[in-house]
Parts: C-alpha cells; structure tokens; sequence
C-alpha cells in the first residue's frame, strides 16, 4: 500500500508546485509598493485638431494619474481619471506621478476677438404699431 503513495507523491507535488508558480506569477504582476503609471486613455479635443488658442482640453486617464503637471498649457481642474488642462502653445508636454508622460500637439488658431454684433430683433427697433402682438403691449 506504500508504494500508490509514493507514485502519487511523485506526480502531485510537481503538479502543485507547478500550480503555485503558475498562480504568483499571474497574481504578483507588480512588486509590493510599485506602481505602473497611468496611461493617457483619450484627448478631447483630439491630439492634432485645431483649436483656439486658450481652449480647454479633456485628458481621461486609466487610472488616477496623481500630481499632474504641464508646459505648453495650465492644468486648470478635474480629478480623479478626468482632468482639464487650458493650451497655450502648440506642443503640450504632460508629466504626471510614477513617470508617466504624454506629449500633445495642436494647431493653434488665433482667438476670436471680434465682439457680437446684432444682426435683427423683432419687433424691429423703433416699431410703433405694436399692439396685438404676443398679447400685449411692448
């Protein structure tokens, strides 16, 4: 009766130790206290656009991507995953914590500075028969 035991011995302890390997290596993944970065999931406006210059840009990150700074443009809020960053130049370099980095490029187009202009109002400006229109008097 020794002797199943011991063929059984010889093919389990392989098996679990196999098994053991097999599972740390998918479960460890990071050393304790490493972190990976967070990655740059998405841009909006998108990488390449035209846009005015001082427009406010969307980041979504993957994760929390912690302290985030910027040259080219100011981080101006969000948190968590989504933060918005106001462009100021056409190359936006963005660093945030566990190194993680991402470079932006836009097309800056000069910004609009012409004031609006009424084009027509009804009733038309110096109207005097007025009466009868949306019930009432103006």
């Amino acid at each position: 009766m020794n002797k199943p035991f011991r063929y059984l011995a010889w093919l389990l302890v392989p098996a679990l130790a196999l098994t053991l390997t097999t599972l740390l290596t998918a479960c460890g993944g990071e050393e304790e206290g490493e972190e990976t970065a967070a990655q740059l999931v998405s841009a909006d406006p998108a990488d390449g656009s035209e846009i005015p210059e001082g427009a406010t840009v969307t980041l979504t990150f993957d994760k929390d991507p912690g302290t985030l700074t910027a040259t080219g443009a100011e981080v101006t809020g969000g948190a968590g995953t989504r933060r918005t960053i106001k462009v100021t130049a056409e190359t936006v370099t963005l660093t945030w914590d566990n190194g993680g980095t991402a470079t932006l490029t836009y097309t800056l187009l000069p910004p609009d500075t012409t004031p609006p202009a009424l084009v027509s109002s009804t009733p038309a400006d110096g109207a005097t028969d007025l009466e009868g229109r949306a019930g009432g008097r103006y």
